[in-house]
């Protein structure tokens, strides 16, 4: 049942996730301007983004957990929600590894990402966690995801806006939008 809510919340999450991407990281693998300005101003347009999608998620968990009939759900959605904020912090840093083709440090951050959560969820679970044991790890794996690409890149964040650009890049985020739907 513990892997059933946490497969519920990533559902929701997942579905979700689409419009809190809404495609800027492929528009920005594929822009040809000033590439740090362009990351600074998608990383603030995503976190924007995908903060105002963690509220909506935030005060819906309860409908949420109505629709799956499950109202343990709630709680579960509620935190495994802060994953769309967590993903504001990475999802430019992949896309600009993937625009440099640096597919080693790729591979590096997913394996770390995915190994180190096993070593806190297994303990977690067998100290009677449950669930939360489950919720703590994939929050874990995304944060040291974060971590291992602030240390493999170079580019830091910085609020930075620029209409024009973000134009640019939001029209040709549209279309990958809709094949992610």
């Amino acid at each position: 049942s513990d892997y059933g809510l946490v497969a519920s919340a990533t559902v929701v999450l997942g579905f979700v996730s689409i419009f809190g991407e809404a495609g800027m990281g492929y528009a920005l693998i594929q822009y040809q301007g000033d590439i740090k300005k362009a990351a600074n101003v998608i990383f603030g347009a995503n976190f924007i983004l995908n903060f105002i999608l963690y509220l909506i998620i935030f005060f819906s968990a309860s409908s949420i957990a109505n629709l799956f009939s499950d109202p343990q759900l709630e709680n579960v959605v509620k935190v495994q929600a802060l994953l769309l904020i967590f993903n504001s912090f990475s999802s430019v840093q992949l896309a600009l590894i993937k625009k440099e083709l640096e597919f080693k440090k790729l591979f590096l951050n997913r394996i770390v990402a995915l190994v180190v959560p096993f070593f806190i969820t297994i303990p977690l679970a067998y100290l009677g966690f449950k669930v939360w044991a489950l919720v703590i790890g994939v929050l874990t794996g995304s944060l040291i995801q974060i971590l291992t690409l602030y240390f493999q890149n170079r580019w830091t964040p910085k609020f930075e806006f620029d209409l024009s650009i973000l134009k640019k890049l939001f029209t040709r985020s549209i279309c990958i939008t809709r094949e992610g739907l």
